[in-house]
Order: C-alpha cells, then sequence, then structure tokens
C-alpha cells in the first residue's frame, strides 16, 4: 500500500461535460491485496479495507485507509484476521462504519462461498479514527444480509436450508444466534424476514406470511417481545423492505407483487409505521409510472401497450413482472426519494461429453426508476431511465448513486464506456441536465484508459460521488501500460 499513488487533478473550466474528476487514488493492481471494499463516509471522507494476499503466522492483514474528501491519507490502522476470512457486509451509519467478515472458501465458478462459521465484525469511527476488531461465530450454512445496526447490536436477514431467521450479533462479544419469529398461524416454511432495523436495544423485523406483512420485536437477548399483523386485509404480498426513521415513526418503502406464490416485483409501496400501528400504505403498479418500458425496443413497448388498453376494457389492470434492487429511502426537504434497479439473471448452458450444466453468469441490468414521495405516500413525480452496465455482477449491487445537487436530483451511473449523469428538475422530475462522459480517464490529458472493468459508483456526500473499480491505462508518452484498482472523486457541475 505504501506503493499507491496519489493524483490529485483539477479539470479545465472548459471541458464540457459537468461529471469531473476531483481526485484520484490508484494502487497496482498486483500489489498484496486479495480483497478490498470501499465505503463512502458522507463528509466524513471515504474508508478503504483491503486485506492481504499473503499469509502470515496463519492469518491475513486487513488494513483500514481513512481518506478525506480531496483523497488525501488522513489515517491508517490494521490488524490480523483469519486466513480464510474475507469480506461479506458492510455499513455506514450514523458516523460510524461495521464491517462484517466471514469464513469463505475458495470457487472456481462464481463468488466465494461461506465456508465455516467464523466472523470477524469490525467497527471504525472516523472521529476518533479508531478501529476494534471483535471476533465470533455464526453458523456455516446461514447468510447475513441487509445489515441494520444500533449501539449494542447487529441484525440482519438470514436464510439457513431454505428457511427464512433474524440473525443478531452481539457487537460486544462476537456472539451470533439465530432467531425465530414465533407467528401464530404461520408455518415456518411460509415465513420471509423482509427487513430488520435496530431502535434503541430492540431488534424491529418485518415478516411476511401468508396472512400478512407482521413487525416482530425482538430485546437485546434475542427474546420475542410482541408480534403484529400490519396488512390482514391487503392482497398485495410486500417482497421487500426499507427502514427510515422520522420523528418517532418508521416510513417503509419496497416493492410488492399482487401474485399469490411467483415473488415477481410489480410495483412499489410507502408506508408509515406509528408504534406497532400501520398508518397507511400505498400501492403503484411499475406500468403506471412514467418511461418504464423505455429500455425495450419500440416493438416491445408497443406490445406493452396494447396489453394494457385490452386488460383496461375488461376492467382488469395489467401487471408486469420484474426483479428489482431498492435503494434505501432518501429525505431531502420534507419529501422522500425512492429509487429502484431493474435486473435478470443470466445463465450459459456449457456441455463436457454427454453431460451439460447450467452456469449463472450474473445479473444484468436493464433500467431504474426514480420517485419522489410526499410525507403521506402520495407520489408527486416519477421517471425511469435505461441502462446497461458494461460488466454483470455476481452479486446484486447499485450501479446508480443518487444525490442532490442546487435543489435538483441528481444521478450518476455507468452505461458501458460511459458514466452517465443526469439532473432532474425536483419540481416535477423532468431531466434537465444528461451528459455522458468517458469512464476511461485518470484525470491526467498525457494518459488513455484502454480497459475498465468492475466499475461501481456511490453517492459520497454534496455534489460529489464516487467510482472504482480496475483499469488499464496507457502513457502516452512512453508507451508504458499499467494495471490498477482506482478511486475516482467525481463532482456534478
Amino acid at each position: 500500500m505504501e506503493k499507491a499513488l496519489f493524483l490529485f487533478a483539477w479539470i479545465l473550466a472548459a471541458f464540457s461535460a459537468h461529471a469531473q474528476v476531483k481526485a484520484r487514488l490508484e494502487f497496482p493492481y498486483k500489489e498484496d491485496i486479495r480483497s478490498y471494499r470501499v465505503i463512502p463516509m458522507e463528509d466524513n471522507g471515504v474508508l478503504l479495507a483491503t486485506i492481504s494476499d499473503k499469509v502470515s503466522d496463519g492469518g491475513r492483514m486487513l488494513k483500514l485507509s481513512h481518506y478525506d474528501t480531496s483523497l488525501r491519507l488522513l489515517a491508517s490502522d490494521s490488524a490480523k484476521v483469519g486466513r480464510d476470512l474475507d469480506f461479506h457486509e458492510y455499513l455506514y451509519d450514523n458516523g460510524r462504519c461495521l464491517i462484517a467478515l466471514r469464513e469463505m472458501g475458495r470457487a472456481l465458478l462464481g463468488p466465494r462461498r461461506v465456508n465455516g462459521d467464523d466472523i470477524a465484525v469490525v467497527t471504525y469511527t472516523p472521529p476518533t479514527r479508531k478501529m476494534d476488531v471483535v471476533t465470533g461465530e455464526y453458523p456455516e450454512n446461514a447468510t447475513m444480509g441487509n445489515i441494520a445496526a444500533g449501539d449494542h447490536l447487529m441484525a440482519f436477514t438470514s436464510l439457513k436450508r431454505f428457511f427464512y431467521h433474524v440473525g443478531m450479533v452481539d457487537l460486544a462479544t462476537g456472539k451470533g444466534q439465530i432467531l425465530d419469529p414465533d407467528i401464530k398461524g404461520g408455518r415456518r416454511k411460509e415465513c420471509c424476514v423482509l427487513r430488520n432495523t435496530v431502535v434503541g436495544d430492540e431488534i424491529l423485523s418485518l415478516v411476511r406470511t401468508k396472512k400478512g406483512t407482521h413487525l416482530v420485536r425482538f430485546d437485546r437477548q434475542g427474546v420475542e417481545k410482541s408480534c403484529v399483523n400490519l396488512t390482514p386485509d391487503t392482497r398485495e404480498r410486500l417482497l421487500t423492505a426499507s427502514f427510515s426513521e422520522k420523528d418517532g415513526s418508521l416510513l417503509i418503502t419496497g416493492t410488492y407483487t399482487s401474485h399469490k406464490k411467483k415473488n415477481y416485483d410489480q410495483g412499489i409501496y410507502f408506508a408509515r409505521l406509528d408504534g406497532d400501528n400501520l398508518a397507511f400504505i400505498r400501492f403503484y403498479n411499475f406500468l403506471d409510472l412514467r418511461h418504464f418500458t423505455e429500455y425495450m425496443s419500440g416493438r416491445g413497448q408497443m406490445k406493452v401497450e396494447r396489453k394494457k388498453e385490452r386488460a383496461e376494457r375488461r376492467g382488469k389492470t395489467l401487471m408486469m413482472n420484474c426483479q428489482v434492487t431498492s435503494h434505501g429511502l432518501m429525505e431531502y426537504r420534507d419529501a422522500y426519494y425512492y429509487v429502484g434497479e431493474a435486473f435478470f439473471p443470466t445463465y450459459m448452458v456449457t456441455g463436457t461429453g454427454f453431460s451439460t450444466s447450467t452456469v449463472f453468469t450474473g445479473y444484468q441490468y436493464t433500467h431504474a426508476v426514480l420517485v419522489k414521495f410526499d410525507a403521506s405516500g402520495n407520489i408527486l413525480w416519477d421517471n425511469c431511465f435505461p441502462m446497461n452496465p458494461s460488466y454483470k455482477p455476481m452479486r446484486l449491487i447499485h450501479f446508480v448513486a443518487a444525490g442532490f445537487n442546487g435543489g435538483n436530483v441528481s444521478a450518476l451511473y455507468p452505461d458501458k464506456r460511459l458514466l452517465v449523469s443526469k439532473l432532474f428538475s425536483d419540481t416535477n422530475g423532468s431531466v434537465v441536465q444528461d451528459k455522458q462522459k468517458e469512464v476511461m480517464e485518470t484525470g491526467d490529458e498525457d494518459e488513455d484508459v484502454k480497459k475498465a472493468r468492475d466499475t461501481e459508483t456511490a453517492y459520497w456526500y454534496g455534489d460529489n460521488f464516487i467510482v472504482h473499480g480496475t483499469q488499464i491505462v496507457k502513457n502516452n508518452a512512453t508507451g508504458e501500460r499499467r494495471k490498477v484498482i482506482y478511486i475516482n472523486k467525481y463532482s456534478i457541475e
């Protein structure tokens, strides 16, 4: 890491695109880095977490490097972790960063899989620049996803042997355990944990069964305190959820379906929870949103419109089956914003002799939806836009980074070899600026980027975004090429 090359590049004012590289950080690809994570921490800077490729005394070095908003190094710290531990999930919330590591096995194809019950939870506090590591155990055959954390607890959704559970880890001891919601009349195999949040020393879980969506509360010891059915008379089934606290209430948003058995996303919802009471819940069909089918060909759009008209003539509502990964709810000027990214899984059939096998090859993303709500859950405006990233990730990620810029809503995302930045009017959701910029740049006019892979974007703070991945860079003066891991700071101007 000592060989890291820091480049601070100010782009000329005459540059036409309004998404500009303000700073850059890069490391040689062959440096002693087995895996890494880039974690934006708002105006506290950015945290780069790396795990060494080399094994020493039975362990690997976990290093945290804290950079300021100009990508200048502020502090770094390291600790030894188990040789098989690797990054699993992370969370930045309330001025604190949590990173969960799990024991992972090797994989010839696809992502590495959990292969043991050892875990480690790393806590980093930017103001004090203090790093703490707690080791513990969590069942090997249980997954960890959608982390939420409080002062003493970390909660997450967990899938074990095809059954959903609530997972919990004590941040002081590292002790992990599986919690089973006890829902009256709900069979274990029918329970699906949508999301968890931690309020004080309580874990609040949204659990879906055939009878509705339930709010289940657990105390710090994992004992169930209460269970309330929020939607006993609702035909729609909630598929995903995210929490946002506001003045003692919980705002919930995500996707839903009208299917009784199939779990296809068919629309979005907005709900408010006051204590154990559901104040309201509003559902919106994807096909009622503007431009939702624009990622299709013209013929495909016309086909959908004809089906929609025929359904309306019969007094029915046409629903479109999708798969959407939702962002957390954003708040700005007493309004709330939802961002979702549509995708579908892709597979490849391979054959050897007389046998064939189907191999998962990643998720193909197609388009994104942006919706503005008022505090009562009414849609003020919505917009959709197509997207076509240059690669298919093996895990679900968010390509779109959304924020706010001068009273407008900004979105930044990769599209093939380009970095696309859009500005949406906060008044009506129309696109007021739409720029495309080569993501193939280093901020140095004497260099060209020949290839870029694994490009990811994330909203950082203010009008600034983080873009990171790997690049092959050519120096035009010397002809030399280098492969690097890079972090670029982009600003919308």
